[in-house]
């Protein structure tokens, strides 16, 4: 997807000679073409002095032994060196699958999976992403995956305790995220895991009775009130 550097065709005569009187247009496309990929940028030109000059010219997919291949009326054609196109940064993080609803504390029956990508759309096989709960207080069993050969990674979600909206975000790479949406359904809260002082002590006279009266919480891990 990014732009090579400029490529010239030149135009000789029969001793191989540059023809400085042809001016006429010269075409490019692709020769071996091993990512399927499609030659992208202005690929006609008209000779200067012999001399036809592409520059932007661009390769969307990944491939090894790539070759150009020019052409024009009454010069016949010309096939260049091979050369190779590698995949971009990652740029693009999409959805691809997950379910989005399960009781609270559960974890979610499929995965949430995630594809890495290029600026043009390449899968990334090997990338990383990250993964963070950002409502909900839910939990991951790994909150970094590594892609696939295909670009894709997964991550197994718990819902947090509260019945309601919950987020998570997956980051694939700087400014490119992915937030996904799940719904806690029932369940209620889990077992105790922290005691909180809900009421606290208050400034008394000595001998006399504390008012109000001092509450303590045994609360699961959500801060829910907990049900054992």
């Amino acid at each position: 997807g990014q732009a090579m550097g400029t490529v010239t065709v030149t135009a000789k005569d029969a001793s191989d000679n540059v023809s400085a009187t042809f001016t006429g247009t010269i075409a490019l496309g692709l020769g071996s073409n091993p990512g399927t990929g499609t030659l992208g940028g202005t690929t006609s030109a008209a000779a200067v002095a012999g001399v036809a000059s592409f520059a932007g010219l661009t390769v969307n997919k990944p491939g090894v032994g790539y070759t150009l291949v020019a052409g024009g009326s009454g010069v016949g054609s010309a096939t260049s060196g091979a050369f190779n196109v590698t995949a971009g940064p990652a740029a693009g993080c999409a959805i691809v699958s997950g379910n989005n609803q399960t009781a609270a504390t559960s974890t979610l029956l499929a995965p949430i999976v995630v594809t890495i990508a290029d600026a043009a759309g390449n899968p990334l096989g090997g990338a990383t992403a990250s993964a963070a709960v950002t409502l909900g207080g839910g939990s991951l069993a790994s909150p970094t995956a590594t892609a696939s050969a295909a670009g894709q990674a997964s991550f197994a979600w718990t819902l947090g305790p509260a019945a309601g909206p919950q987020t998570l975000v997956v980051t694939c790479s700087a400014g490119a995220t992915a937030t996904i949406n799940a719904t806690a359904t029932g369940g209620g809260p889990g077992p105790a895991t922290q005691l909180i002082f809900s009421v606290p002590p208050s400034t008394t006279i000595a001998g006399a009775s504390i008012a109000p009266a001092i509450v303590v919480q045994a609360q699961d891990a959500g801060g829910a009130l907990a049900n054992a």
